[in-house]
């Protein structure tokens, strides 16, 4: 009896060393091993969730140039890193070849809501907004690599539960603003639903 006692003893310690060990995984980071729980918690850089819910998914987008030409493109957006960063896929549709991709998020130093850009005329550029006013965020784009020969700015411009408007606009002096084009993008239902 008493050594049966004494080994469900020593079972339910091991359950418990088990299961408390769960709770708490390792990582490797550098030489040493720490651990993290499950559950962790919001990054107080993680994008707002009503943004990130607002734009998760695949739109597709119609507008003008300001010559009046017609431009229509389509923009998948998912999430990356614990919800820190929107990343997006942007493709005009024929005859324009212009493609990008981007990230959307903040940036832990400055605290703005930073976008960074790659396209397909092999530009790297990083734009910078103060943030969501009223549905409306601005981003404009700020030296990186060489100093600005032509300023650029993308508004975003929440519309409807199921639209938003983007406007590209080009200054030669950061001033006095020029529209190139607008689309604006409708979200596309999952056929899935």
């Amino acid at each position: 009896m008493k050594k049966t006692l004494m080994l469900l003893s020593l079972i339910f310690a091991l359950l418990s060393f088990c299961i408390e060990g769960q709770a708490q995984k390792p990582t490797k980071m550098g030489d040493e091993v720490q651990t993290k729980p499950d559950a962790k918690p919001a990054s107080p850089f993680a994008l707002p969730a009503e943004l990130v819910e607002f734009y998760v998914g695949t739109w597709e987008g119609k507008g003008k140039f300001a010559n009046g030409k017609p431009i229509e493109a389509d923009v998948t957006y998912t999430t990356e890193l614990d919800n820190q960063w929107l990343v997006f896929h942007h493709a005009d549709r024929p005859p324009i070849q212009f493609k990008a991709v981007g990230t959307v998020g903040i940036d832990r130093e400055s605290k703005k809501l930073v976008m960074l850009m790659t396209d397909s005329y092999s530009s790297a550029k990083v734009f910078v907004s103060d943030g969501w006013k009223d549905g409306t965020a601005v981003f404009t784009k700020i030296p990186m690599l060489a100093p600005i020969t032509r300023h650029e700015r993308f508004i975003f411009k929440r519309e409807t539960p199921m639209t938003y408007k983007m406007t590209y606009e080009f200054s030669s002096d950061g001033t006095n603003w020029q529209m190139s084009d607008y689309m604006i993008f409708t979200k596309m239902q999952s056929a899935h639903k």
